[in-house]
């Protein structure tokens, strides 16, 4: 049976799922309709978040599948646009037992964000696909013990 908390990349290295904090997107009530301005503005806060958890280093997002609300015909300025996000944000951290690009070092990780719209586990399945075709030697930090 696999476990949930490992993840074998297409390059062959194993992963390990070493933290996962989820939350509502949508849990504070926002003024008005979500729009893509809003939408951009939660992940870039989300971004920064994760940053801190992540020694300052920039976590790597897969990109959220956005949902316009509505008619998209109507003449919209950019930013206008009615839009939703997945509903629940993930933020997670994984580590490899191996350095990804500097020999001298004894292991790597990386932040990981993405949105799916139920809480995981299982972790919805494009987020998965996203995973495991992630390219870990150019996103992961190599860290010492």
């Amino acid at each position: 049976m696999a476990k949930q908390n490992i993840i074998e990349l297409v390059s062959g290295r194993t992963i390990h799922l070493r933290f996962l904090e989820q939350s509502l997107v949508y849990e504070e009530p926002i003024p008005g309709i979500p729009k893509w301005e809003d939408s951009q503005r939660f992940v870039e806060r989300v971004l920064e978040r994760a940053r801190k958890h992540s020694d300052g280093y920039a976590p790597y997002l897969i990109p959220p599948p956005e949902r316009p609300i509505g008619d998209p015909r109507p003449p919209f300025t950019q930013g206008s646009q009615p839009m939703l996000l997945p509903p629940v944000v993930c933020v997670a951290r994984f580590y490899s037992h191996y350095e990804a690009s500097d020999p001298s070092k004894d292991y790597s990780g990386l932040a990981v964000l993405w949105f799916q719209d139920e809480f995981a586990f299982p972790i919805d399945p494009a987020v998965m696909k996203h995973l495991r075709e992630l390219d870990w030697e150019r996103h992961a930090i190599d860290y010492d013990y």
